[in-house]
Order: C-alpha cells, then sequence, then structure tokens
C-alpha cells in the first residue's frame, strides 16, 4: 500500500513541470519543453536581448511559407508581429532580430547600387554633354586670354577682374578656411584628464590629422563618405536601445517591460528598411522613362511615403492601446526626439570617421 503513496508523490513534481498545460503558439497540449504538435519551445519572451540576437543566426536567410507570411504582416499590418511574437505565437512567423538582419544587409547593398548608379549616372550625362561642356570650357579660356592680352595693352586699366577669376580665387580659399576653422575649434579643446602638455601634444595631432585629411577629402570625397557608409549598421543597431528607452520613458504606465519595446523597434525598423528598399526600387522604374509606367511609379512612391508615417503612428496606437490624439502627441515627440538622437549620433560618427580617415 506504500508504494503507490510514493509513486504519486514521486509524480506531483512532473505535475507541476507541465504548466501551462497548452502551447501558446498552436493551443496544443504541452508534455515537454517543447510542443509536440508544432515544435515551439515553451519558454518565455522576457528575456536579455543577446538571446534576441542569437535567434537571428539561426537559418538566416532560408525562406518559407512562414518567412513571405512574415513579410506580409511585417508591410500590411503595424505591431502585429509584435503582438504575436509577445503573445507566445512564434513559430509562425520570423523571429524579430531575424528580420531586422536580412533587411539591414538589404538595406546596404541597396545603399551600394544606389551611390553606384548614381556614379554611373553621372558619368552618363557628363558623356552626353561633353561636347557642349568643351565649347564652354574653350570660349571661356579665349576669354580670359583676350582679357589678360588687352590688360597689357597701353592705354588699358591693368586691374581687370573677371567673374570667373573671382570663382577660381573663391573656390582655392575655401579648403583654407575649412583648415582655419578646424584649427580654431581645436585649439579650444581640453580633455579633462589629460595634463596641459599632452592636451597641447593630442590637439596638435589632431591638427595635423585634420589637414592631412581636409585635403585628402577634397581630391576624393566619395572615399570618405563610403567609409561612412559602413558605420551604418553600428550606428543603427546603437540608436535601436535608444528609441526603446524613449518608448519606455513615454510609456511608463503601460505595463510593458522594456525588451517588449525593443521587439517593437525592432519590427519597426525593419519595416522602414523595406520601404526603403520598395522606394528604391520604384524610382528605378521612375528612371526608365516608359511611358505611363513612372506615374503610376510615382504615385505609389507618394502612397509609400504616406504610409510609412502611417504605419510607425498606429505601431504604438496598437501596441499601447492609446488614444488616438494621446498617441499622436507621444508619436510627434517621440520622432523629433529620436530624430535629434540620430542626428547627433550621425554628426558623431562623422566626426570620428573625419580624424580616423
Amino acid at each position: 500500500m506504500s508504494e503507490p503513496s510514493n509513486q504519486s508523490t514521486s509524480d506531483e513534481p512532473l505535475q507541476n513541470k507541465q504548466e501551462p498545460t497548452a502551447c501558446s503558439n498552436c493551443g496544443a497540449s504541452l508534455h515537454g519543453e517543447y510542443c509536440a504538435f508544432c515544435g515551439q519551445r515553451d519558454t518565455s519572451v522576457i528575456r536579455f536581448f543577446p538571446t534576441l540576437l542569437l535567434e537571428a543566426f539561426e537559418g538566416l536567410f532560408a525562406f518559407d511559407s512562414k518567412s513571405y507570411r512574415s513579410l506580409w504582416f511585417l508591410f500590411a499590418r503595424p505591431a502585429f508581429l509584435t503582438r504575436e511574437y509577445l503573445a507566445g505565437r512564434r513559430v509562425r512567423y520570423l523571429a524579430p532580430m531575424r528580420l531586422f538582419v536580412i533587411f539591414l544587409i538589404a538595406f546596404l547593398f541597396t545603399i551600394s547600387v544606389q551611390v553606384f548608379l548614381n556614379s554611373v549616372g553621372i558619368n552618363i550625362n557628363q558623356e552626353t554633354e561633353v561636347s557642349e561642356q568643351s565649347v564652354l570650357e574653350e570660349v571661356e579660356t579665349e576669354f580670359t586670354a583676350a582679357v589678360d592680352e588687352l590688360a597689357n595693352e597701353p592705354g588699358i586699366d591693368s586691374d581687370v577682374d573677371t567673374d570667373s577669376n573671382q570663382m577660381v580665387f573663391e573656390r582655392t580659399t575655401d579648403l583654407d578656411e575649412l583648415e582655419t576653422g578646424v584649427s580654431e575649434l581645436l585649439a579650444n579643446l581640453a580633455v579633462p584628464f589629460l595634463s596641459e602638455q599632452n592636451n597641447q601634444q593630442f590637439v596638435a595631432l589632431l591638427q595635423e590629422r585634420a589637414a592631412t585629411n581636409i585635403e585628402a577629402i577634397s581630391n576624393d570625397p566619395s572615399d570618405f563618405f563610403n567609409g561612412l557608409l559602413e558605420n551604418i549598421p553600428a550606428l543603427l543597431l546603437l540608436m535601436i536601445p535608444v528609441l526603446a528607452l524613449l518608448q519606455k520613458l513615454f510609456y511608463l504606465g503601460s505595463g510593458k517591460y522594456y525588451v517588449e519595446h525593443l521587439v517593437l523597434t525592432v519590427h519597426n525598423h525593419s519595416f522602414i528598411f523595406m520601404n526603403f528598399i520598395l522606394l528604391f526600387l520604384l524610382d528605378l522604374v521612375i528612371w526608365t522613362d516608359f511611358g505611363i509606367v513612372p506615374a503610376i511609379a510615382g504615385f505609389l512612391r507618394s502612397l509609400l511615403n504616406f504610409w510609412a508615417v502611417v504605419y510607425l503612428y498606429l505601431s504604438l496606437r496598437r501596441f499601447f492601446g492609446q488614444g488616438y490624439f494621446i498617441t499622436g502627441v507621444k508619436f510627434l515627440t517621440i520622432s523629433i526626439s529620436y530624430g535629434a538622437f540620430l542626428i547627433i549620433g550621425v554628426l558623431l560618427f562623422m566626426l570620428i570617421g573625419f580624424f580616423i580617415y
């Protein structure tokens, strides 16, 4: 008689481990850590951010039906994927960080293609206008030579000035003014934890570096800006926690954990990248200049820009459930604050990139 009682006692911890008894994703009964029906793991979504990063690299580019489903809901239904993920229905859709990494890579590739096409477009324009440009340059050269020759003739005022000569003079002084401005700025720089002598050496090093970089950037500015593009992923990754923190501060009474704000922010950034890529594709269609197609593409482009603003607003409205007016005020305030932080981040990255160029 003692054996059944011992058996029931030993089974009590196992019964406690069965809670919750239903899978959050499909509703099937759980009999372990993983659902036997859909395969989703029974874990809480309130976790450290690094664990969310690890999900992004689990079969990053393995697309299936849930991938296309996720892309549609990401584009058409603001905050839907966030609510589904936090509700436990995670196997049906791509993980938030996986979506973000995919679109970040596609976004950077799109920027590279756009820069390349712009450079090709400039070259094509130069080729088509080469004859006209060469004629203008030849006329300007002959005119300047004629003015110089007349200035040497007796009875002609030698203090002859032309607009072209003035423009050349202004161009030659631009770099000098920029270098002078940077030098004056660095002259007032003082690092608190360095001694006066070390500060002087540090400022002298920066001034020398600035003078060298100004000349190098003036010779090839595209190389400098291409280097800045390489730092975009780092900047965007730094801005996601900043935006999530802003949302947390503006929605203190929402009862949401910080990681929940992070998930919404990651999804919204993924949408922004997707929208940018679609706008780029429409720009390609507009450039084709094929009948009425560019006009239609231009109309769709306007709709996408409008939808981007509405989408981000609705994501806050649907996720936090507050009224339209309150959400509108918070949306504008958060957007302005985020824009200010983004500008500061870009300037800091440009400043750092300038001195390490």
